[in-house]
Formats: structure tokens, sequence, C-alpha cells
């Protein structure tokens, strides 16, 4: 028969058993994840089978979230390469500058530098 310490791990045993910082432990017991002793002390061991169950649904996420970014990475080298250097230009036609493009448009720079990462520099 195990006893009852054998069902309660510390906040360090409970990080190394998910894999993550002992922080994020702190964070997963405030939003209700995982179960803590109720004791009146500073920081009270938590219940070892809801860590462990966490620690299950911790795993699944991270192999889902390297399956996206593998495959993230994966389309990032079919894409067809960007311009080394611009096309030639029409009589009509003009490249602008970023902080041009923001001040014309109305955006942040910020967002017109994110729009240039999603598609592709190309005259018209």
């Amino acid at each position: 028969m195990t006893g009852d310490s054998d069902r309660w791990v510390s906040y360090i045993q409970a990080a190394e058993l998910i894999g993550c910082h002992e922080e994020t432990v702190v964070r997963l017991v405030r939003a209700g994840e995982i179960t803590q002793r109720q004791v009146r002390r500073s920081l009270p061991s938590l219940h070892l089978e809801s860590v462990e169950a966490f620690a299950k649904r911790w795993q699944e996420r991270e192999a889902q979230r390297a399956r996206l970014r593998e495959e993230r990475e994966r389309r990032l080298l079919e894409r067809p390469a960007t311009l080394a250097e611009p096309p030639e230009l029409g009589a009509d036609d003009v490249w602008l500058d970023s902080a041009t493009v923001a001040l014309v448009l109305r955006l942040s720079m910020t967002r017109v530098s994110v729009a240039m990462k999603k598609y592709p520099l190309v005259a018209r």
C-alpha cells in the first residue's frame, strides 16, 4: 500500500515531470490545470495524478507544435525564392520604401513588415 506522501510532488518535481520551468507550474496551478494540496504554506505540494495528466497533455501539445513547425519550415523551403534584384520597372512604375508604404496606407511599420514577409515583393 502506498503512503499519502507518494501522491504528492513538489513544484520542482512537477516541472521535471512535465518538462517545463517551475514558473510555468506556478501559472498552471493558478489556472487550475494542476491540483495543489490545501495546506497553509507558501508552496504546497501538488497532486501527482493531476501533474501526470497535465504532463501528457503538455507533451501532446509540444509534439503538435513540433509538427506544425516542421510543416511551416517545409513550406518555406518549397516556396519560390524571392527576387534578388527588383525587376525592371516601366516608365510609370516606382518602388516605395516601407516607411512610405506605411504612411500612404495608414499602417504601422510593424504591420507593413509583417505584410512584406507574408507577400512576395513584385512590381505591378
